[in-house]
């Protein structure tokens, strides 16, 4: 501004007082910046396990349908859309002409997988993992407990 003048003292405190506001509106649009990249960053390496997980989970479908032999009765894979609180939802269900639960493994944006049974409007926590920890095990798991809810133990009287 007026350099080497002597500025009025309350002159002086309103220019320093603009100049820290406008530091410190630089400084939390960093924190925002990185706070968005580190999330953007955290989602794709989400979105890069997805493909893994689909592929473990394809193996123990596969594994269980020729467990059942010619039963008649199969699972069956589906993949839904990315919705607003999820990056994917992958549900299986049992193809054996009736109506009975499915499970559904829901993958949030940090990796969160959730695994439910689902009946009609009515969801059963199953299992949580996440996708960069899932096994075989697990979801082996999963896909029983599915086949048990369509196939309780029959009730000897």
């Amino acid at each position: 501004m007026f350099r080497g003048e002597n500025l009025d003292r309350a002159v002086d405190e309103r220019i320093e007082r603009v100049v820290e506001r406008i530091s410190a509106q630089k400084d939390a649009f960093g924190r925002t910046l990185n706070a968005s990249l580190e999330r953007r960053l955290a989602r794709d390496h989400v979105l890069n396990e997805l493909p893994k997980l689909l592929s473990r989970l394809s193996a123990g479908i596969c594994v269980l349908n020729d467990r059942l032999g010619d039963g008649g009765v199969r699972l069956v894979l589906s993949v839904a859309e990315r919705t607003p609180t999820t990056e994917a939802v992958f549900t299986v269900t049992v193809d054996d002409g009736g109506d009975g639960p499915d499970m559904s493994f829901n993958i949030d944006y940090a990796g969160r997988l959730t695994a439910m049974l689902v009946r009609g409007g009515n969801r059963s926590l199953v299992r949580v993992s996440t996708v960069f920890d899932v096994d075989a095990a697990f979801l082996l798991d999963c896909l029983l407990v599915l086949l048990e809810a369509r196939y309780p133990p029959i009730q000897e009287s």
